[in-house]
């Protein structure tokens, strides 16, 4: 499902989309890129960490974090 924001915000629009689900269990999967090096993790941005905190705190979803080593 797509989800348009025009403030390009992607935990609101999420939480809100989960509330009006129906089903018992929900899962989310955020797919995350995990570069080699340290200094290259420090340059990705950390939009999977806030989304999942954001999951997490407002709603009943389960979530995992999947991460691909580059």
């Amino acid at each position: 499902r797509m989800f348009d924001d025009p403030h390009r915000r992607l935990a609101e629009p999420l939480v809100t989309y989960l509330a009006s689900v129906k089903e018992q269990e929900v899962f989310v999967v955020i797919g995350e890129v995990e570069p080699e090096h340290l200094w290259q993790r420090l340059l990705q941005n950390q939009r999977g960490a806030a989304l999942d905190r954001a999951l997490r705190r407002r709603s009943r979803a389960v979530v995992c974090r999947l991460r691909f080593r580059v």
